[in-house]
C-alpha cells in the first residue's frame, strides 16, 4: 500500500492565523516513519513552504507559487516549474504601480523579489528590485501575489489583471486586514503540480490524496483518488470533494492523517 498526501498549508495544516499544532505535528511525523509521502501542496514560495515543513521534519518534495514549481529539498532541484514571461510581469508591475499595490515576485530560488519591502518582511528572505533586469536572465519567475490594495480598487485591479492571457488567479482574500491576489502561470495549478510530482515518482493516481480548503486545492482533487475538503472551507470546494474532514481547528487534517497512519500499520 502506497499513499500519497498533498496537503494545502494555510486553513488545513493550520489555521490562517495561527501554527501547526503539535497534533498535526506529531500525525505528519507518524505518517511519514510509516511509509507515507507527504507534500505540502501551496500559494506560498518555496523558502516560506520549507520554513512551515521544517517544523514537522521537512519534505522531501514540495509544490509551492500554486503548482508553478515542483522542488526537490533534498537534491535542491527543480522538478518542474511554469515560467511567467517578462512582458507579462512588466504588465503586473504597471497595474501595481496604478493602484499603489506591492507585487511580490516568487522565483524558482530560495529568496523572493518584491517592489517594496516593509518591517513585517524581516522573515522573509527578500531582494527589493527596481527593475525586471534584476529578475531575468538569471531567475524563473513562477508567480507571486498583489497585496496592499485597497476594498474598493479591488474589482477593477482584478479586471484589468484578468486582460494577462498568460497570467491565471488561483487564489484572493485577506491575510490580517490586508488584500491580497495570487497569479501564476495560466498554465499551471495545484493539479498540474500533483500530477508532474506523481509522474516523477512512477506513482500513479490511485496513490495519491488531496486535502485543501480553498477554490485553489481543487485543482489537485481532480489528479488525486481521494480528495478531502476542510469543514472550514466554502461550499464550493466541500461540494466537490469525496469526504469532509473536520474543521482545521479541530484538527481535522491530524484525524486525516492518523487513519491513514493506522491503515499503513495494518497493511504491514
Amino acid at each position: 500500500m502506497k499513499y500519497i498526501v498533498f496537503s494545502d498549508l494555510d486553513g488545513t495544516l493550520r489555521p490562517k492565523d495561527g501554527d501547526i499544532s503539535q497534533r498535526c505535528i506529531d500525525a505528519i511525523k507518524a505518517f511519514k516513519a510509516n511509509g507515507g509521502e507527504f507534500v505540502m501542496t501551496t500559494g506560498r514560495n518555496r523558502q516560506k513552504a520549507e520554513e512551515f515543513a521544517k517544523v514537522y521534519g521537512g519534505s522531501r518534495y514540495i509544490i509551492d507559487a500554486n503548482g508553478g514549481e515542483v522542488f526537490d529539498c533534498e537534491k535542491r532541484k527543480i522538478i518542474f516549474s511554469a515560467d511567467i514571461s517578462r512582458e507579462s510581469m512588466e504588465k503586473l508591475l504597471a497595474i501595481a504601480k496604478k493602484f499603489g499595490a506591492r507585487l511580490v515576485v516568487n522565483i524558482a530560488a530560495d529568496f523572493r523579489f518584491v517592489t517594496a519591502k516593509r518591517e513585517d518582511d524581516s522573515h522573509y528572505i527578500e531582494k527589493v528590485f527596481k527593475s525586471f533586469d534584476e529578475v531575468y536572465g538569471k531567475y524563473k519567475v513562477v508567480g507571486g501575489y498583489f497585496s496592499g490594495f485597497s476594498d474598493k480598487d479591488r474589482p477593477a485591479l482584478k479586471l484589468e489583471a484578468l486582460k494577462i492571457k498568460e497570467v491565471g488567479f488561483p487564489n484572493e482574500g485577506k491575510n490580517g486586514n490586508e488584500n491580497y491576489l495570487d497569479y501564476a502561470s495560466a498554465s499551471c495549478d495545484k493539479g498540474i503540480g500533483v500530477k508532474k510530482l506523481l509522474q516523477h515518482l512512477g506513482a500513479s493516481y490511485d496513490d495519491a490524496i488531496a486535502m485543501g480548503d480553498g477554490l485553489n486545492d481543487t485543482p489537485m482533487f481532480s489528479a488525486a483518488k481521494v480528495s478531502v475538503a476542510m469543514a472550514n472551507g466554502s461550499e464550493q470546494v466541500k461540494h466537490v470533494a469525496d469526504v469532509i474532514a473536520e474543521h482545521v481547528r479541530r484538527e481535522g487534517s491530524a484525524k486525516v492523517l492518523e487513519k491513514l497512519t493506522e491503515r499503513l500499520k495494518e497493511s504491514k
